[in-house]
């Protein structure tokens, strides 16, 4: 988000921001705007709950599925820290079946409900913080100077208090949101993985540095169109209403044709901003997708060896698969 004086960050001479900069920018929006959280401690203090407890029950959605295929159709027999449990394998199957079928509807419907607590209270709050925070930007508009206000166009203040704080949910809330499960997410499922069979897991890990080079290459890029689309939009909004509000003027002298033709520019040259954005991020969204498949391809091949050779159980790529996936 821009200063209140009305400066904004730039990309460097080769179009790419510094990640350095970046990330002093986000720690000086934080320290500006961290405050805004007190009020609303408990609500996200229980929203991070019910967002651990929604991985942690995403973690465990696929178990019943390796239980089912391992050790009811196929019989097989349980490890030995297991073993009391053989007899109800052996002796109620259909049962067992039965229960593990059930716990899957019911692991859904929990994972429904605490995704459902998690994701509303954050994206709730991220709502009320963005009122807030606009509340407290127009406040500070109104104690500026009048030469601050004669400087400043228009158009590019009225983006700062719409589009512009609309935004700071996404850096307040949906960011830390997302970066924190992300993280959790891909620690428990490669510990679960190497446990699960080291072997395997080491391949489904080994794509992890690709991805992430192939974020930090497209990341550069994407940062630059952002601050490219927003220089083009605040500039079409201040062209907007300094023109609507000029309209009779304009009128007046003839200017209708030339006005017209500016604001084609300003149009033309905000869509092509927002046409690179939008084709840098398909294309890091088919890319990612692609070494994803090439992992997964990778430990359905190697899972599936291991499997027919009896090292691991069928299920146990199943569950692997779910992992990657």
């Amino acid at each position: 988000m821009p200063a209140v004086n009305g400066k904004q960050s730039l990309p460097t001479s080769n179009g790419k921001s510094s990640s350095k900069l970046n990330l002093r920018g986000l720690w000086h929006i934080f320290t500006v705007f961290g405050r805004h959280y007190k009020k609303y401690a408990k609500i996200l203090a229980i929203a991070f709950v019910f967002m651990l407890l929604t991985i942690g029950v995403g973690a465990l959605t696929p178990w019943p599925l390796k239980l089912i295929l391992d050790y009811v159709i196929l019989q097989q027999p349980l490890p030995e820290e297991a073993g009391f449990l053989n007899a109800w394998f052996v002796d109620h199957p259909k049962k067992l079946l039965f229960v593990l079928a059930f716990s899957i509807l019911l692991l859904t419907i929990v994972d429904a409900i605490f995704s459902y607590i998690s994701k509303f209270w954050m994206s709730s709050t991220g709502e009320r913080i963005n009122a807030d925070i606009r509340e407290r930007v127009f406040a500070h508009l109104g104690r500026l100077s009048l030469s601050f206000h004669d400087s400043s166009r228009t158009g590019n203040l009225i983006y700062l208090l719409t589009s512009d704080v609309k935004q700071m949910k996404d850096i307040l809330i949906d960011m830390p949101q997302e970066l924190v499960t992300r993280v959790l997410t891909i620690l428990i499922y490669s510990g679960l993985l190497l446990w699960l069979d080291w072997r395997v897991g080491l391949l489904a890990l080994a794509t992890l540095p690709v991805v992430y080079w192939v974020s930090k290459v497209y990341g550069f890029d994407l940062r630059s169109t952002v601050v490219q689309r927003r220089t083009r939009e605040g500039a079409i909004a201040s062209f907007i209403s300094e023109n609507v509000n000029a309209m009779a003027v304009v009128q007046a002298y003839g200017r209708e044709e030339s006005v017209r033709e500016r604001f084609h520019e300003e149009n033309n040259a905000s869509l092509r901003a927002t046409l690179e954005g939008l084709r840098i991020r398909r294309t890091y969204g088919r890319f990612t997708d692609f070494f994803m498949l090439l992992g997964t391809c990778t430990i359905l091949y190697a899972g599936g060896r291991f499997a027919m050779t009896r090292e691991i159980l069928p299920g146990t790529l199943l569950v692997m698969l779910a992992y990657v996936k």
